[in-house]
């Protein structure tokens, strides 16, 4: 089994509060993962497509700033709540944040490349 996956809420001096771990991906959360990195691709502007989890209401506000709230609406979502996504904001390290991220991702890749029961189109000589 791979290491858990681990964050830290840090305090207003810097120092650890707590760190919170996750050993499985649940698959609901995979899923999750792959719709998310799905959007990061900008829609053309002919096509006028809303991002998954943008409003009507929203479709003022920038890509990006969507993109980082799911984020981190995904992260609280993978430690089954613990925290919440404003404590998540005030007290986590960005880069733990994105490596969090990546590393659902990762590990999902992985396990599609190594799963036999997917067929492979046989290659082109």
């Amino acid at each position: 089994m791979p290491p858990a996956i681990e964050i830290t809420l840090y305090g207003k001096d810097d120092e650890p509060i707590k760190t919170y771990e996750r050993s499985i991906i649940p698959w609901g959360m995979l899923k999750k993962a792959t719709r998310l990195m799905d959007q990061f691709e900008e829609p053309k502007p002919e096509a006028k497509k809303k991002w998954f989890w943008q409003k009507e209401e929203d479709a003022n506000v920038r890509p990006e700033e969507k993109q980082m709230e799911a984020i981190s609406q995904f992260v609280v979502d993978l430690f089954g709540n613990q925290f919440t996504v404003k404590e998540l904001e005030n007290g986590a390290d960005m880069g733990e944040i994105m490596t969090v991220f990546r590393s659902v991702i990762t590990r999902a890749n992985a396990a599609v490349k190594s799963n036999p029961t997917i067929s492979r189109s046989p290659k082109k000589t």
